[in-house]
């Protein structure tokens, strides 16, 4: 006859895993190929290229003023 396995009583301390970010936002969650593990990282890239992206509209803005004002 079988012995039954006795119980074991498990303690972890700390983090068991760790949580990982796509780089890009436009790239859906099934096809990243770069991540980030730290989400303040990620959030500064992302303000980042907000930021990028909000320079260049004003710059297009600017440019088509110009061109208007001939």
């Amino acid at each position: 006859m079988a012995e039954s396995a006795q119980p074991r009583d498990v303690i972890t301390m700390g983090r068991t895993g760790i949580d990982l970010y796509p780089l890009r936002p436009d790239v859906p969650l099934t096809r990243p190929e770069t991540f980030e593990k730290d989400r303040v990282a990620l959030a500064r890239r992302e303000l980042t290229l907000l930021d990028e992206a909000e320079a260049e509209t004003e710059a297009e803005t600017e440019t088509g003023r110009l061109l208007a004002s001939g």
